[in-house]
């Protein structure tokens, strides 16, 4: 609808994705050609995804790097696991606050690999799953959270046209509610 109010007439190229009940930024190129540049660019590291999570409880560390295998879980057409078998994954996290009383964190994470529920799975196994995640939450919701509280909330990345180096930022969405507000607290998040 957008690029037709625009008089754009053109097929949507999507670049990455991004899981159900996950928000955030999702890039969507006007043409194959800029899809394709994107895609090569990631590859080669020159765009880069962050994300950030509620996590319960917080992590034991205030930084770290999971590397663990992930391979579909053969009893679910969805649901991932830890796998020796499975494919190579790398998760980096840091922690950008902690809230003890409540027992949760907001933790900021950046992807070395893309699996299909890499942080989701990666954080679950560790024991600090992601707050709403219904599949990898292994205690359920004690925070009430409307979706698993995962947003892609930072993209840099080179313009594959103009040359530009270009840096996107997302604020959460509002169904976040107290969650949202405490990432607004985070004095080096520079949303």
């Amino acid at each position: 609808c957008h690029l037709r109010r625009k008089g754009i007439y053109s097929d949507i190229h999507i670049v990455g994705r991004l899981d159900k009940d996950t928000t955030g930024i999702v890039l969507i190129a006007r043409n194959a050609y800029v899809q394709e540049e994107l895609r090569k660019s990631a590859c080669a590291g020159s765009f880069e995804k962050r994300y950030i999570a509620a996590v319960s409880p917080p992590p034991p560390c205030d930084a770290g790097v999971i590397d663990a295998p992930i391979e579909r879980d053969r009893e679910s057409i969805i649901k991932r696991k830890i796998s020796p078998e499975g494919a190579r994954a790398v998760t980096h996290y840091r922690v950008m606050y902690r809230n003890e009383a409540e027992d949760y964190a907001i933790a900021e994470f950046v992807l070395e690999t893309g699996r299909t529920h890499q942080i989701r799975v990666h954080t679950s196994y560790m024991g600090f799953p992601v707050i709403g995640d219904t599949l990898y939450a292994p205690e359920g919701d004690r925070f009430g959270a409307p979706h698993q509280l995962l947003h892609a909330y930072k993209v840099s990345l080179t313009h594959p046209v103009t040359g530009e180096r270009l840096e996107l930022t997302a604020d959460p969405p509002p169904e976040w509610g107290r969650f949202a507000e405490a990432v607004k607290d985070i004095p080096d998040m520079r949303l």
